[in-house]
């Protein structure tokens, strides 16, 4: 029997007389309670078979809720008629959502030593280890990944460290997420324990029971048998001996001690009975389980030597243990229906308190313990400390809290027939109703876990009766008190804060610009769930006028929200009667800045939305933030120039060529010219004020030609990139001293820009020096900073060296109040190929100089230029003070020391075919947090804006798995449109609205591709806009202590750690609790802009064919592991197919820092594909239509093997490796051909490291044998 995350139970026909065998049935049946939760008028399931019949076998519950069963004693394997034990190694999952078995992969023959009544125990990380059945090996599966390793061997360095044979044992988790047994040894019985280290692969010895536990032979029969092993509620392990005394394990102070044991109370005595070995009943293959009081019960029986019983254990006895006296009695209610042997009985402990006892038999016995039994002590009771008040049926929500699993498995056996309860399940009650809620998705399978934060994902049926329900949790039969009241209906609606925080400044600013009031638009959306457009009266004519919509009453005097802009479908076609979400977007009006009167640096409020609409009423609420801004301050978008907020009016971007003129400056010639140009820009813009118009001059929205990562325009003259930002101070008193602009970029667009001091923003600080330093993911640079000063060589010194003075101002105050700005500004040298800066990966031989140099020992640094993974990059500008920090939690639309620029242009060609229409972009997106603060996971939302009818749209993501991603989808959304075009890649018809859950589980940035293919139907001039923003969740309510936007933290194991510094919360004051204990929202953490215009092949063909030579070549040298690789392989696949749909032939594009693809030179970017610089080699078709990478005046090699070193790698227009060029000491090149990914990967190494390579060829060049033979040539 096992208890399934829903409530219900599956309970195995494990007998099958009708078929005269003893192998048992391959049906399995389900047993639902009845409405007031009661089992004993349950209804049961039709059949839910298995492939085969099996019995005695490994079974548990895993993390997803999914149910594996592996091996079996007695089986079909070999007929029907077989009753012999013939070990069965097959293995089977069962879905519970859709009642099917399925095969589960367990290789064989490597892991067919997993086989018949295998011991197995889920681990607190939910994978799940078995134990052999003939030695003391063990194994572990993944089910995340499906891997399969064998276990205690450190890894695999060393021979298996388990001393005593798996067959037979007992296995019992500890808290610590160990795992101790007690050794059997086959037919000699003995008194050592082991332990199971996880963490570490290995058995250690657990030391020696007080009295020999396993029984070695009874009645003159041979056993090897065990009882049952399961937690107590104090954390120790409480084990019964088929021999018929008990034992106790108190762990030691860490995993790594031994622990120590003492006697536990021996079983009642066997009176008279001289089978029994030590004169008392015994427990051969027994089954145990824990009451919520903490009392254990335990089968036993007498010794019976008949040729039936062979000297196991029966009739059956049922008796009690009390942990708190250590005593053992005989339970004075026994079984109507006993077992006959305690190796056929099985108890499972139900979430109601009662225990499920089968037997082999046609009748399942239910205990019902008495009060004192249910009532356990308060602190063993599970916590909810984040659970939805509102469900919406058909919906999933993700709970957190402590000890959500309990502090025990609950049950336990002998060996085979595994069935802890070690999860939460959720269970609605209304009255004397109760309905339980499938939880899947745990965060650990560990017990015990005490003040840790745990999670889980709860479905809600799509059937549960609306109306007001209490929530609780339960774990081993143990609910939390008190119940959670909750609504449940099948409408909702949530309010998204687009812009959570106002500034006084920004009030101030904008009401200067365009007069009052000040408009923030859009400030708020309001999403609503579950209504048809009819029901809400909408029609596509009105849309821009919808006739219903939410309503805010004013938060405080002078502020009011105010409906703009047309509602946004999820479905444009808006099927009338069809359920969908709906968008309504609020801008924020503000009259004047007379609500920032309060003495605090902040103030919150409360934004109330409501709708009523086909006889039902939803409300929500999100968070308004209102700071004052008595310190230096930068401005985001402008609502009235349609400037979202990613678009800061404070900053801008541009290039200058060589000679030209700009801010009353001219950049010059030679090295440092675009150094002297800047700060000469900076210098002119603080002294001369009139030329900000020129700033003001500059299109906020950006051009397509802003930016560029050719180092020359198509004449040769070099071009150079640079941005400036304005900062502003409102002070009547002081100036600003030490006021520091960092400049920092992402490789690509993105939607994290969440301020994290020990990732994305690290800076060194000492005194009075501030610097920016490069940001870090794992062993990846994730943002690189940007300075006026010349950068420091950082393969020679450390980056903390760096100097950037002309970035270091004071703003002078006015005396009158009047608003005073200051200038900064960087060279964004994202375009020089030959510029070599830092490694490819935050690897190497001296990890003190990483992650900020001196880089030695790193491998080849490479040029920023090789760090971008976009043609439109994010830039952040952050003001440093000294004294002051940006929380953690803040980003640029919540922060006003933080500004963003992060819009991309795409162009496309009409009429084009279809790859030349296709408008790719990467983009890097936030993993969603292990906590979900409103109980789902973060979202993309793509308003896709004028794109027209037809647009079909993907969304390539290699680190999440798209089923997953699906399924959340269909859990969280009444409707949606998103499907399936492979593992890693989702699809969508463009337009309206698409909401994309993100899954969790990462510690660094999901990295993807998301291609946008318009209908041929484009006209030239045609500019079609998309906005991504990512929503992530946020909460009010008292004890409020982290926000969604605090980074993971994870210790020195890489478990996760929620400990958070009060200081880095944002105090809730109680103006936002004036309507009620709290209420989740859900609040944009980051977006970007795509704009799309439409030009024609003639027009982009030569442009396009120069930023895929530029592409390629950033390709060569990106890291085989890098995230960024397989993204950035179909990027490039992209591009190749845009140019050929323009007209060009990417198969004669060869990679060149420059784009100067047509005449490549030295200085054309080092790396372009030749190490010494000297490309000579280009792309051509092969006679037979393929394409391969051929020089020139190559004739075929007539050897058996080439050596020398590999001068390039060779990949076909859709980025797939085809081979590489080796460079002969004769000076000879010969191109060897491959496509398989092994030889890429060490191919690649030898390119990078420059190796000496021996190949030994097949008929046409084709790789038989590739050796790496060292960086220096032997002979």
């Amino acid at each position: 029997m096992i208890l399934l995350t829903d409530g219900t139970v599956l309970v195995h026909d494990a007998n099958r007389p009708s078929l005269s065998n003893t192998f048992g049935g391959a049906n399995w049946y389900r047993l639902t309670p009845d409405g007031s939760g009661d089992y004993r008028n349950g209804s049961w399931s039709a059949a839910l078979p298995m492939s085969g019949q099996r019995k005695y076998f490994s079974s548990g519950v895993l993390k997803d809720g999914r149910v594996f069963v592996v091996g079996g004693e007695y089986s079909d394997t070999l007929g029907d008629t077989d009753t012999t034990a013939d070990q069965d190694i097959r293995a089977e999952i069962f879905d519970p959502v859709t009642n099917l078995w399925s095969t589960l992969n367990k290789p064989s023959p490597t892991f067919d030593f997993i086989v018949g009544d295998a011991i197995s125990i889920v681990l607190a990380d939910g994978r799940v280890m078995f134990g052999a059945l003939s030695s003391s090996r063990t194994a572990i599966w993944d089910p995340s990944n499906g891997n399969w390793v064998e276990s205690g061997t450190r890894f695999g360095t060393v021979a298996n460290t388990k001393v005593g044979k798996t067959n037979e044992e007992s296995w019992c988790l500890l808290p610590d997420g160990t795992v101790v047994t007690v050794q059997i040894f086959g037919a000699t019985a003995t008194q050592n324990a082991e332990k199971y280290l996880p963490d570490e692969d290995r058995w250690i010895s657990a030391g020696v029971t007080p009295a020999t536990l396993p029984i070695a032979a009874a009645g003159g029969f041979t056993l090897s048998e065990m009882g049952g092993a399961v937690t107590l509620m104090n954390g120790h392990a409480f084990f019964v001996g088929g021999l018929g005394h008990t034992a106790i394990y108190l762990p030691g102070a860490s995993p790594t001690d031994p622990g120590s044991w003492v006697a536990g109370p021996d079983l009642p005595a066997d009176a008279g009975n001289a089978n029994a070995p030590a004169g008392i009943q015994t427990s051969s293959d027994g089954a145990v389980v824990v009451l919520p009081n903490g009392h254990v019960l335990i089968t036993s029986g007498p010794v019976d030597a008949s040729s039936a019983g062979k000297g196991f254990s029966g009739p059956v006895t049922i008796c009690d243990y009390d942990p708190n006296a250590n005593t053992l009695s005989t339970l004075s209610a026994q079984p109507t229906s006993a077992p006959g042997y305690t190796w056929q009985c099985c108890f499972l402990l139900l979430p109601n308190g009662h225990v499920l006892m089968s037997g082999e038999q046609n009748v399942i016995n239910e205990y019902v313990p008495d009060s004192a039994e249910l009532t356990p002590l308060s602190q063993w009771r599970p916590t909810l400390t984040v659970a939805p008040t509102a469900l919406i049926a058909g919906h999933s929500y993700q709970i957190a809290g402590t000890q959500l699993n309990g502090l025990t498995h609950a049950n336990g056996y002998g060996d085979d027939r595994q069935n802890a309860t070690n999860y939460p399940l959720l269970r609605l009650r209304q009255g004397s109703t109760v309905r339980y809620l499938r939880t899947h998705g745990f965060s650990t399978m560990g017990i015990a876990t005490g003040a840790a934060t745990v999670t889980a994902v709860v479905d809600v049926p799509a059937d549960v009766q609306p109306g007001a329900w209490s929530l609780e949790v339960v774990a081993n039969g143990i609910a939390s008190s008190p119940a959670v009241p909750v609504q449940v209906g099948t409408r909702d609606c949530y309010v998204v804060m687009d812009r959570s925080t106002v500034g006084q400044g920004e009030v101030l600013a904008l009401i200067a610009l365009n007069g009052a009031p000040a408009r923030i638009d859009p400030a708020v959306l309001v999403v609503v769930e579950g209504f048809t457009p009819s029901e809400l009266g909408l029609h596509a004519g009105n849309l821009t006028a919808p006739p219903i919509v939410p309503s805010f009453p004013p938060p405080l005097n002078g502020v009011h929200l105010v409906a703009s802009g047309a509602v946004l479908p999820e479905d444009p076609s808006l099927p009338p009667n069809v359920p969908q979400r709906l968008t309504f977007p609020f801008a924020l009006v503000f009259d004047s800045d007379e609500m920032f009167g309060f003495a605090a640096d902040f103030e919150d409020h409360a934004l109330v939305a409501t709708l009523n609409a086909a006889g039902n009423t939803v409300s929500n609420a999100g968070l308004l933030r209102l700071l004052k801004s008595p310190n230096p301050y930068i401005l985001d978008g402008d609502a009235s120039r349609g400037l979202d907020w990613w678009t800061s009016i404070d900053m801008r971007v541009f290039q200058v060529a060589q000679g030209g003129h700009k801010f009353g400056a001219t950049v010059g010639n030679g090295a440092g010219a675009a150094n002297v140009f800047i700060q000469a820009v900076i210098n002119n813009l603080n002294t001369h004020p009139a030329l900000a118009s020129d700033f003001d001059a500059i299109d906020p929205s950006e051009a397509p030609e802003a930016l560029t990562l050719a180092p020359t325009d198509s004449n040769g003259i070099p071009i150079f990139n640079f941005a400036v930002a304005k900062v502003r101070l409102r002070d009547l008193n002081q100036d600003a001293t030490q006021v520091r602009v960092f400049f920092r970029m992402w490789p690509a667009q993105q939607t994290n820009a969440v301020h994290d001091a020990t990732t994305l923003y690290r800076t060194f600080a000492s005194g009075s020096t501030h610097i920016p330093l490069l940001g870090r993911q794992g062993d990846e640079i994730a943002t690189i900073p940007f300075f006026a000063s010349p950068r420091v060589d950082a393969s020679a010194v450390s980056m903390t060296t760096q100097t950037d003075t002309p970035n270091v101002r004071t703003i002078a105050h006015d005396s009158l109040g009047a608003e005073t700005v200051a200038w900064f500004g960087c060279w964004l040298d994202i375009n020089q190929p030959n510029d070599l800066r830092f490694p490819g990966r935050l690897l190497g031989t001296t990890p003190a100089n990483l992650p900020d140099g001196p880089f030695q020992g790193t491998g080849p640094l490479l040029s920023i230029q090789q760090h971008v993974r976009s043609l439109h990059q994010c830039l952040i500008a952050e003001i440093d003070l000294d004294g002051q920090t940006i929380p953690s939690w803040q980003d640029p639309s919540t922060s006003d020391k933080l500004a963003q620029r992060n819009l991309a242009f795409i162009n496309v060609p009409n009429p084009g075919v279809v790859n030349s229409r296709v408008a790719p972009q990467t983009l890097q997106i936030r993993p969603t947090p292990a906590v979900l603060l409103d109980e789902r996971p973060d979202e993309l939302m793509i308003d896709w804006g004028t794109v027209p009818s037809g647009t079909q749209a993907t969304i390539y993501l290699p680190t999440i798995d798209a089923d997953a991603l699906l399924d959340w989808a269909h859990r969280m959304y009444v409707s949606n449109r998103l499907k399936r075009v492979d593992a890693h890649t989702i699809g969508c018809q463009a337009g309206g609205l698409t909401f994309i859950p993100i899954p969790g589980g990462a510690t660094v940035d999901h990295v993807g591709l998301m291609s946008i293919e318009l209908p041929p139907t484009v006209k030239k001039g045609n500019r079609h806009t998309v906005r991504v923003r990512q929503l992530t969740g946020a909460r009010v309510g008292s004890g409020r202590k982290i926000e969604r936007g605090q980074p993971i933290q994870r210790d020195e194991h890489g478990r996760i750690n929620l400990a958070v510094r009060a200081e880095d919360a944002p105090a809730v004051t109680a103006a936002a609790l004036t309507r009620g204990p709290g209420f989740f929202y859900r609040r944009t953490v980051g977006a970007f802009g795509l704009t799309i215009p439409v030009s024609t092949r003639a027009a982009l063909l030569h442009d396009e064919e120069r930023t895929l030579s530029i592409l390629r070549h950033i390709e060569m040298s990106i890291p085989l592991e890098s995230r960024w690789w397989p993204v950035f392989r179909r990027l490039v696949g992209a591009h190749a197919g845009r140019v050929a749909g323009m007209g060009g032939d990417p198969t004669h594009i060869v990679p060149t820092g420059d784009g100067n693809w047509r005449h490549p030179t030295h200085g054309g970017g080092h790396h372009d594909g030749d190490h010494d610089g000297d490309e000579t080699h280009d792309h051509e078709h092969d006679h037979d239509g393929a394409h391969g990478c051929r020089h020139d005046a190559d004739e075929p090699y007539k050897g058996a093997s080439v050596k020398g070193k590999i001068a390039s790698l060779c990949f076909d227009h859709f980025g797939d490796f085809t081979g590489f060029v080796v460079e002969t000491y004769a000076g000879e090149r010969v191109t060897v051909s491959s496509g398989e990914r092994r030889v890429e990967a060490l191919a690649r190494e030898a390119w990078v490291k420059r190796a000496i390579v021996q190949v030994h060829l097949l008929p046409h060049h084709r790789v038989h044998v590739l050796e790496l033979m060292g960086p220096i040539d032997p002979s």
